[in-house]
């Protein structure tokens, strides 16, 4: 007996960044490139982004420089 096997595609649309990797060094970009799908089984990771001055910044977690940091509001070591 065979089984139906489905697959889920995942569409988005790269960022041109000009050859730099966000996991190693600060990135950012002003455009993206054509829309591709892809299974979405293949995905590794999710990054953000950010805008400033016209530029937009990818944030990227998955590497072992970033790490959480909590701030308490109320703590006033000034």
């Amino acid at each position: 007996v065979q089984h139906a096997h489905q697959t889920v595609l995942a569409c988005m649309k790269p960022c041109i960044t000009n050859g730099k990797d966000a996991t190693i060094e600060v990135t950012s970009y002003k455009g993206m490139s054509t829309v591709i799908y892809i299974d979405l089984q293949t995905i590794q990771c999710v990054v953000g982004r950010v805008e400033c001055a016209q530029d937009w910044f990818i944030i990227d977690c998955s590497g072992g420089t970033a790490r959480t940091v909590f701030v308490d509001p109320e703590d006033n070591d000034e």
